[in-house]
């Protein structure tokens, strides 16, 4: 009886992440093989660590980046940095609330696990307050990236190069288009403070953003109570 409740539980939530970000990587690393993905000859083992790298958020790059990969393949990277940080359940939840479809108890488990959370959380309100922060610091990062360098490079070059790197600072990826990456920002320092503030605001969670955007707006007397998380 009990094997057969085991069997009917089906996989765990830790399983399910765990296959879901397998899944995410090898699409990926197919994707960067493509021939229309990359201008130079790329080994597997180099797609599959990019593919890896951008997913899991690293930083970590065995090629670069701008030599190695066509605009398609540098928009393959970039929808793994964002899908690897904000996790890939959570995004097919928002569209699934998008819907007006109920999230299930499994994958309100799943992201309560991928959000390392030890408190109750209100999974559709978090997943609405991730996705809305999300856009908002990203676009606003875009906008500012985009007047700091059309001089330089042309609105659009500009327009893909900041969507690129508002969305790799926010998510703490660590990866640049640029084919010297960063060294270039040396002398621009208000590249480098917004760099700096996604960086910073972004490596602080979302279940801790979250936290003190409600207790901002939060209007109840008496002691406020922060959770082991925030604090």
């Amino acid at each position: 009886m009990v094997k057969s409740s085991k069997r009917k539980a089906g996989l765990e939530p830790t399983h399910i992440t765990i296959l879901m970000f397998t899944g995410v990587i090898l699409t990926g690393t197919f994707l960067l093989m493509l021939p229309w993905a990359h201008k130079q000859p790329l080994p597997f083992v180099d797609a599959l660590f990019t593919a890896t790298s951008a997913t899991c958020v690293t930083g970590l790059m065995t090629i670069n980046v701008a030599e190695t990969f066509t605009t398609f393949g540098q928009v393959v990277i970039m929808l793994l940095i964002q899908l690897g940080a904000i996790g890939i359940l959570t995004v097919s939840s928002f569209f699934m609330l998008a819907l007006g479809k109920a999230v299930s108890m499994k994958e309100s488990s799943v992201i309560h696990d991928a959000f390392s959370s030890s408190q109750k959380i209100n999974i559709k309100r978090l997943v609405r307050m991730v996705i809305t922060f999300l856009i908002g610091f990203e676009a606003v990062g875009t906008v500012i990236f985009t007047f700091l360098w059309t001089e330089e490079l042309g609105f659009k070059g500009a327009l893909w190069a900041a969507l690129f790197h508002s969305i790799s600072a926010f998510c703490n990826a660590g990866i640049s288009i640029f084919p010297d990456t960063l060294i270039g920002m040396e002398k621009k320092p208000f590249s480098d403070l917004t760099f700096a503030v996604l960086i910073i605001i972004g490596s602080l969670g979302f279940m801790t953003i979250t936290e003190l955007y409600e207790r901002s707006k939060s209007r109840k007397p008496g002691r406020k109570t922060w959770s082991l998380h925030t604090r």
